[in-house]
């Protein structure tokens, strides 16, 4: 008896041992989950985005690795499959035909946005012209339209985008001229979403060539890995805008731009939906490499169930 029990004291310590070293690939899924995640680098007929797909390929990668959501939930519109006819059959039918009250829904959007004449914001679909962009674009009214319309209310929108035409992130109108958004932003006027936006209504949003991303893209996944500001192994929404906001703040000014993220509803209004969390259980979700280049391989996906 003695000698099996030495024996058996070297193989438990060598199983903890290993479960202790083991990867853990994915966080725990949780099953009422979708995200729609859009990246648009190159355009049919108007400028490229630096980094807007790899910005998308990564935040795929997140969603599905350290958030919860299962692939088969997450549909991932990149360049030619990202028609205005694409984005549409995904906000306003996949979605609203997956969920139901006990959902949560994560919309994400790297690429051009841009200005109708009247100042109202536009998302800039791989076909779309800025020259009739109330025609080829999708507004930001149709989406906060569309989320109106979802049963629950646990949604959470990230825009790597920018709607002035200023520059970076937004395009313009041949012969037209940057606007001064004047209109609050749509997404601000509803009840159910949490929006992070990469800027304020008249300003830039920028990339970060460094590490191959936009720059308020860069520091929202950042935040989910670095974010826990009170360590109580969670990430939630104001841990990750606190985050995202300083060291955004920070960069862009080094690159000599003025950038400031923002969030709807505002820290004064947006009440217990600060808390609702990210990321769950911390310690046991992967790291994921964030910064580099050569873009990411873009993942087979099962057919979206349009």
């Amino acid at each position: 008896m003695k000698a099996n029990a030495i024996f058996a004291v070297p193989a438990v310590l060598a199983f903890l041992l290993f479960s202790s070293c083991a990867t853990i690939e994915t966080a725990k899924l949780q099953e009422n989950s979708y995200a729609v995640v859009i990246g648009i680098e190159k355009y049919r007929d108007i400028p490229k985005v630096d980094y807007a797909l790899n910005d998308a390929l990564v935040m795929y990668e997140s969603l599905t690795r350290q958030m919860g959501y299962p692939k088969e939930n997450v549909l991932l519109l990149t360049n030619e499959k990202a028609t205005k006819t694409d984005i549409q059959k995904a906000i306003e039918r996949w979605l609203k035909n997956q969920t139901d009250a006990g959902s949560r829904v994560f919309i994400y959007y790297a690429g051009h946005g841009a200005p109708n004449p009247n100042g109202e914001a536009f998302i800039v679909p791989y076909d779309g012209d800025p020259s009739y962009i109330e025609t080829t674009g999708y507004s930001l009214k149709s989406l906060r339209q569309s989320l109106s319309e979802l049963q629950t209310d646990n949604i959470i929108v990230a825009m790597d985008s920018c709607f002035s035409g200023v520059g970076g992130r937004s395009v313009l109108a041949k012969g037209a001229r940057p606007l001064l958004i004047t209109e609050e932003n749509p997404l601000s006027k509803q009840s159910k979403a949490v929006v992070f936006s990469a800027t304020q209504s008249n300003q830039i949003s920028t990339s970060y060539p460094e590490v191959g991303h936009g720059l308020f893209t860069y520091f929202f996944l950042k935040g989910l890995q670095e974010g826990d500001a009170d360590n109580d192994g969670n990430v939630d929404v104001k841990e990750v805008f606190e985050y995202l906001n300083s060291k955004v703040q920070k960069q862009a000014k080094r690159q000599n731009v003025e950038q400031v993220p923002a969030l709807y509803p505002s820290s004064e209004l947006i009440g217990a939906k600060a808390h609702v969390r990210l990321i769950s259980n911390l310690q046991m979700v992967p790291k994921i490499v964030i910064e580099g280049e050569p873009l990411k391989k873009e993942p087979k996906l099962p057919a979206p169930g349009f």
